[in-house]
């Protein structure tokens, strides 16, 4: 759906506990070639819980790593 769009796209966690920006993190890595770090900072920088998602972000940093 991504891929087809001509434009923005709009994603969100309906229980607002940051898997959108989860996800939003995974395209870069995937889409855009973005290592870990810069997802990080990204997710960061736009209001995730660095510390709080933790376990999300580790599993993202191995999905990453195992490109």
């Amino acid at each position: 759906a991504v891929k087809a769009s001509k434009g923005p796209v709009y994603v969100h966690c309906h229980g607002g506990t940051h898997r959108a920006a989860i996800l939003a993190g995974l395209y870069r890595i995937w889409a855009h070639g973005w290592d870990f770090n810069r997802t990080a900072v990204e997710f960061g920088t736009l209001g995730g819980d660095l510390k709080g998602d933790h376990e999300m972000l580790v599993r993202i940093r191995k999905y990453a790593e195992s490109l």
